[in-house]
């Protein structure tokens, strides 16, 4: 048999191996400074947010509020995960995201002074508000090789 699987098995398992590679490939790795169990507690808050936070939304005029809540670990996702990505947002685009921390959560409040985007962050919603920008696995790398904290 000639063909191989190519997927890892698991979107967590899968990320780490990634940047596993990226950094065992890499002469100029300084392993003194890799943290990937940091890159894992973070993959591990993805998930909490994605699957386990419950999100109320409100339409403004010109944006969205979502009250994002959670039970547990779920909690402590949403403050690192929601706010690290409203600072994100907000400096890379023109929309102004603002985050108010409650003890179970928080609330986000994205907006935009062009009236084309009120649509758009509206129908993206939470989650694709969560996703957006390429950042992400730049992130994870930095994460894994020491250069941002578990709090970013």
């Amino acid at each position: 048999m000639s063909a191989q699987p190519t997927e890892a098995g698991q979107d967590a398992f899968a990320a780490i191996q990634e940047i596993v590679t990226i950094l065992s490939a890499d002469p100029n790795t300084d392993w003194s400074q890799v943290n990937v169990d940091a890159l894992r507690d973070h993959l591990v808050d993805m998930h909490l947010v994605t699957l386990y936070a419950r999100v109320q939304s409100e339409t403004l005029a010109n944006g969205m509020r979502y009250q994002v809540t959670g039970q547990g670990d779920t909690v402590g996702a949403i403050k690192r995960m929601v706010t690290a990505h409203a600072i994100q947002v907000s400096n890379d685009s023109d929309w102004k995201a603002q985050i108010s921390e409650h003890t179970d959560g928080v609330i986000l409040t994205v907006t935009s002074s062009a009236s084309a985007d009120a649509a758009k962050i509206k129908g993206l919603g939470f989650s694709g508000f969560m996703v957006l920008g390429n950042h992400h696995q730049p992130h994870h790398l930095m994460m894994a090789t020491g250069a941002l904290g578990h709090d970013h």
